[in-house]
């Protein structure tokens, strides 16, 4: 799998991140913010992930996907393998995701590649997306907030 940085033409991987975030409005609030990763595989783009830095030591992934035939073969986890690497590559000592309540296999893929859980934003998905999401038949109602620590402030 390759990685490259996409500075124009981000709405081209629009499809692709809706796979992710059901919300268009809300992709294109943070699209041209920050860092589009895009994975490629035999010249053919299998996944994104979008990263938005929140300080200079802290950096939020907003948006991972993998196409949807591809999903659940480990793509997926080759390409946070590169978001992690990336955002190690730039400094980073946290890299911060947010999921649903309701996205139990996004909670267990995460926790799976070392990321703890740190907060809940209740109510976030009511104050934020106009249309009820539910998934796992569980409504999604509130951000679970984990965090993948790169190094820590010494430099370990």
């Amino acid at each position: 799998m390759q990685f490259r940085l996409v500075d124009a033409g981000r709405r081209r991987y629009l499809g692709l991140l809706l796979l992710a975030d059901p919300s268009e409005a809300r992709i294109m609030e943070y699209l041209d913010r920050g860092h589009l990763l895009v994975a490629e595989l035999a010249g053919r783009t299998i996944g994104v992930a979008h990263l938005e830095p929140l300080s200079a030591l802290d950096i939020e992934l907003r948006n991972l996907a993998v196409v949807e035939d591809l999903q659940g073969q480990g793509y997926g986890r080759g390409l946070l393998d590169g978001v992690v690497g990336f955002c190690r590559s730039r400094g980073y000592q946290r890299l911060m995701v947010g999921t649903g309540n309701s996205s139990l296999r996004n909670l267990a893929f995460y926790q799976r590649a070392g990321f703890r859980l740190v907060g809940v934003r209740r109510d976030y998905f009511l104050r934020h997306y106009p249309e009820p999401i539910y998934e796992n038949g569980i409504r999604c109602l509130d951000m679970v907030v984990l965090e993948l620590v790169l190094r820590s402030s010494t430099g370990a």
